[in-house]
């Protein structure tokens, strides 16, 4: 902890004497501000409600939700008659306290909850655990498995369905779990969803891990073997995340900014005037390959907020005005945007080129190619 103050507060004290408000900003309005919905300084992002909340994490910390029934409660069970056992009550007031606060609390996003994951797992390999020992009071073998079979077996079956492309991704799903897609619905414009071509060799890889896991879990369960019951979930997961890793990856190439910045490269000259319409960290990545400063219209509900209070700000953020003075001029303009075109800055402009249009963001120019 004094390695920790000796570090960050002379950091923290040296960037506030060079930067009035910092402090104010970074502790105020971004944490006891963004409790309450009150913040000065707004950005982007929308919170889940309560039930979207709870539901996002019941569903990430699975299969292993299906024992908590059983870990809380012998969590929880008194007397805590030993250190050991106040430990284990101290877990799950751990996990409930942390999850009850960010219920309760009017902004959370789906991430919020993963400080809990960690008790939640203790407590979950508790259940296992005791139902491995057969120790008094413990879960039936059979209650820890075969839900989880019953899981697997939908996993498959789902996986399956999409794989052969009976199974849409649900309306709303994107929205629960990914933040610029909320953010996204909450002004009212289109979700991109690519095809699921691309992740055909992803979901066939899942249907088979899960497949093979619901045939282990099965057998497991019909013979009351928790510690294979156990060993298979965790083998079907350990198989699950290079999987999972794949398909995260190709999500990203799907929301990627690159094709819009090849695009921009190939035609930008060192004089021409690059600008993006919107939060600008919705498109951080444009920085490591333009060089040179980029403007940014339409931008200031974002984490750049506070910085550009500062007067040295006003010649990276502009007004729409100063946009289509700019765009009108000598200089060569292009617009990255990633507001849709009927809700866009766009609409005011004149000429108007359409260079390309990729990942949820258009490039525009005032001259053709």
């Amino acid at each position: 902890m004094l390695l920790f103050l000796a570090l960050a507060v002379p950091w923290y004290a040296a960037v506030e004497l060079r930067n009035r408000g910092f402090l104010w900003y970074s502790v105020v309005d971004n944490h006891v501000l963004n409790f309450a919905r009150q913040r000065v300084f707004s950005d982007e992002d929308v919170p889940l409600s309560a039930v979207q909340f709870l539901g996002v994490n019941v569903l990430a910390f699975l299969p292993w939700t299906l024992a908590l029934p059983w870990g809380v409660a012998r969590a929880f069970q008194r007397p805590w008659a030993d250190a050991q056992a106040r430990l284990w009550m101290l877990f799950g007031l751990w996990a409930a306290l942390l999850l009850g606060f960010f219920t309760l609390s009017p902004f959370k996003l789906p991430h919020y909850g993963l400080p809990a994951f960690p008790a939640l797992a203790l407590l979950a390999a508790r259940a296992w655990d005791d139902s491995i020992e057969a120790t008094p009071g413990a879960a039936a073998p059979r209650a820890l498995m075969v839900p989880i079979c019953v899981l697997f077996a939908l996993l498959t079956g789902l996986f399956a369905l999409a794989a052969l492309g009976r199974l849409p991704l649900p309306e709303g799903a994107l929205t629960n779990v990914d933040v610029v897609a909320r953010n996204l619905a909450a002004r009212g414009e289109a979700v991109p969803q690519g095809p699921l071509e691309p992740y055909v060799s992803v979901l066939v890889k899942c249907m088979v891990v899960f497949g093979v896991a619901t045939i282990g879990m099965a057998i497991a369960a019909a013979r009351r073997w928790p510690a294979v019951g156990v060993g298979v979930a965790l083998a079907a997961m350990i198989a699950f995340l290079p999987i999972a890793g794949e398909g995260m990856t190709q999500f990203a190439r799907s929301r990627s900014v690159r094709p819009i910045a090849e695009a921009l490269l190939l035609r930008r000259a060192p004089a021409d005037r690059v600008i993006h319409e919107g939060s600008l960290e919705n498109s951080a990545s444009l920085l490591l390959r333009i060089p040179g400063p980029v403007v940014v219209v339409h931008g200031r509900l974002s984490n750049l907020a506070f910085g550009a209070t500062f007067p040295e700000a006003r010649e990276i953020f502009w007004d729409p005005p100063r946009l289509e003075a700019a765009w009108t001029g000598p200089e060569r303009c292009f617009l990255v945007s990633t507001v849709a075109p009927a809700r866009s800055v766009v609409k005011a402009l004149a000429p108007v080129h359409l260079i390309a249009h990729a990942g949820g963001r258009w490039l525009y120019s005032n001259r053709g190619d």
